[in-house]
């Protein structure tokens, strides 16, 4: 059953279904994969991965006419937790090039409008799971998929509003409750820090994954919701959360994100052309910086410093070095985030750091950096990385990218809006409400980075959260 397909790209692309179906078979139905997927919680009626696997051995043509296919987020939760570490979202990315041949759109339309039903931006949301770059999936069939659907008004039956509620962020968890509120019947506004509404869908997820058109068209539909969005407007900043309390909102929704990048604290971090990673994937989407013809050097080894480096690559960079200080076993990043940014040529230097960022006039131009051997293992089991004596060298770079994590910003807010040690806000698990009574916080803000749909998860439940407490006061 070897298959030469060909995709909407106009390349083709040689797969082979024996191939999947002999994967598939490592499967020992242990469940472990569908009880740690997000869309199993979210879609639980069209969507188990041992369920699709047990399928693709027994009856493999149905699978790729289904829509189960398309609700796979590549999150990589389930092959963390496989026994066989079985590598369910690459097979299934390969699955999908297939099935676009043997069956064309119509199971992805159907996906497609069952994600619409619930989630108000349906398009951004399924151009994140189902990664359209990866596929080889042509812009035209996002422009397709957009006509087959409008959130409009007239179609949802919403009551009037009545109480007001703020968010504050208006990423995937701020949208999503902004939308569930507005359907129960509150008056909700918006609050953004940026002058562009979307979090990281309009913000740093690349342009080739997720237009930024297909954002501001999904915004602009909540917005005919009724649903505020005020721009530029910082929670704990610019209004503080006892303001907005004292202009009579009765509940207020933090999901500003986790945007605060950590630092390696080397000399030279100020220079011009160094970035941190949402800073710099925002400079490629948003204000469109010219990097062809330049050297960048990314710093980390989790699934955003891959993001960097391959977003480097595809906006037009003459080279992109990764450098992480431990070996490829120890990385962080997921099995096919590796594997993209190679494929994509990004030159991944293993057991280098960088020890200082060396620059004329302020601005970069190279990088001091020193080998790195493997020690014992520390807290986290994996060996410790320990500088190699008078191993230095240096490295021509244009710019520079640290990408070493990223955590919740909470300096802004009350004191008795409690944190963890990773400054994630702490909330009751069931109501999402936080220490300082009214004040309800999910997404990335609660769980530190994570997938969209943990956030719509978290955001669905806070809203709940909001509704009771507001309801029982």
């Amino acid at each position: 059953m070897t298959e030469t397909i060909e995709t909407t790209s106009s390349e083709p692309v040689t797969d082979s279904l024996d191939e999947l179906v002999n994967e598939a078979f490592k499967c020992l139905e242990c469940g472990k994969c569908t009880g740690s997927c997000p869309m199993v919680e979210l879609f639980p009626n069209d969507f188990h991965p041992h369920h699709l696997l047990t399928d693709l051995i027994h009856n493999p043509e149905k699978v790729l006419s289904g829509h189960n296919l398309w609700f796979c987020a590549s999150c990589y939760k389930c092959n963390k937790r496989c026994p066989q570490a079985l590598e369910f979202p690459y097979i299934v990315m390969k699955a999908r090039k297939l099935a676009l041949q043997a069956n064309g759109l119509g199971s992805l339309q159907k996906a497609y409008h069952l994600i619409s039903e619930s989630i108000p931006f349906p398009l951004s949301f399924l151009s994140v799971c189902i990664h359209p770059e990866r596929i080889d999936l042509d812009p035209s069939v996002i422009e397709i998929l957009q006509k087959t659907y409008v959130l409009d008004p007239a179609n949802i039956n919403l009551p009037e509003p009545d109480l007001r509620v703020a968010v504050a962020g208006s990423g995937p968890a701020g949208l999503m409750a902004a939308y569930e509120l507005r359907k129960m019947g509150y008056q909700v506004t918006v609050f953004e820090s940026q002058s562009i509404a979307g979090g990281m869908f309009s913000q740093a997820i690349p342009e080739y994954r997720v237009p930024l058109k297909i954002v501001e068209d999904e915004v602009e539909k909540m917005k005919r919701l009724g649903i505020e969005i005020k721009l530029k407007t910082r929670v704990g900043k610019d209004v503080s959360v006892e303001k907005l309390f004292s202009e009579g909102y009765k509940a207020i929704l933090l999901t500003t994100g986790a945007h605060q990048c950590k630092k390696l604290d080397i000399k030279g971090e100020d220079f011009e052309g160094v970035y941190d990673t949402l800073e710099f994937l925002m400079e490629l989407k948003i204000k469109k910086k010219d990097i062809k013809n330049k050297t960048i050097t990314v710093i980390g080894g989790g699934n955003t410093a891959m993001d960097s480096a391959s977003a480097a690559i595809r906006y037009g960079a003459k080279e992109v070095f990764l450098l992480y200080r431990r070996t490829k076993e120890e990385m962080p990043a997921d099995i096919n985030e590796i594997r993209e940014a190679e494929n994509d040529g990004v030159q991944i230097r293993y057991l280098e750091n960088p020890l200082s960022i060396i620059g004329e006039k302020s601005r970069v131009n190279q990088l001091e950096c020193i080998k790195m051997e493997l020690g014992k293992p520390d807290l986290t089991g994996r060996r410790r990385p320990i500088p190699v004596e008078g191993s230095n060298f240096i490295l021509d770079t244009d710019h520079v990218v640290i990408a070493i994590g990223e955590q919740p910003e909470t300096d802004f807010f009350p004191k008795n809006i409690a944190t963890g040690s990773d400054n994630s806000i702490l909330v009751n698990p069931l109501t999402m409400e936080t220490g300082m009574p009214g004040v309800f916080a999910a997404g990335d803000a609660v769980s530190g980075p994570a997938t969209v749909a943990d956030a719509i998860i978290g955001a669905k439940k806070a809203a709940i959260g909001i509704d009771s407490k507001i309801q029982s006061s």
